[in-house]
């Protein structure tokens, strides 16, 4: 039986000096988080996630983005 999971912290953890975000999406091709400034905005930032073997993707963005969306 495939046995599926992770200990990482999965969603957006706020740094003083960056954001990292961490999503479970083991069967995922690829993915990518979009950075806006509003909610109906338009988008400011696409940033590819890099896959982790236990099936985590995560982004590091060398800022805090506390207030985005």
């Amino acid at each position: 039986m495939l046995s599926l999971g992770s200990d990482r912290p999965l969603g957006a953890q706020l740094e003083p000096d960056c954001t990292v975000f961490t999503l479970f999406a083991p069967r995922a091709a690829r993915v990518s988080v979009r950075i806006y400034d509003v909610p109906a905005g338009p988008m400011v930032l696409q940033v590819n996630m890099a896959r982790h073997g236990d099936g985590c993707w995560e982004a590091t963005l060398p800022e805090n983005l506390h207030g985005r969306f």
